[in-house]
């Protein structure tokens, strides 16, 4: 739903995908290199009431809760010693992680995987 804020009122978007590049949502016709995934129409939602909103920020705070706590337990792989330094090491699985959680990522996850980079850098 993020990905439609703005929209004017039936608007319609289009799911690019192109070989070697990441899918793309727009509101313009997809490039000839591109293939249409989908196309939707977009009419927005009614204006949420003040209760609906304070129980989407809630919900919202508990999400991020949950994935800080989910971040600070993430099991670290055990790997042998080898040609590559314990920083080099940190910062791949770091980018392996970023890559495995998308954007679903808090602040506090990003910032658990920061921290270990560092201790493992120093």
């Amino acid at each position: 739903m993020l990905l439609y804020t703005g929209l004017a009122h039936g608007q319609v978007v289009y799911k690019c995908v192109e070989k070697g590049k990441p899918t793309s949502f727009q509101t313009s016709p997809c490039p000839a290199s591109a293939k249409v995934a989908d196309i939707k129409g977009f009419v927005p939602d009614r204006e949420l009431t003040w209760q609906e909103k304070r129980q989407r920020e809630a919900q919202w705070a508990t999400r991020q809760q949950q994935h800080a706590a989910a971040a600070a337990n993430i099991p670290i792989p055990t790997v042998t010693p080898s040609a590559r330094s314990t920083c080099e090491l940190a910062r791949s699985q770091r980018e392996q992680w970023e890559r495995s959680a998308g954007l679903k990522r808090s602040y506090d996850s990003v910032r658990a995987w920061n921290d270990r980079v560092a201790r493992a850098c120093n």
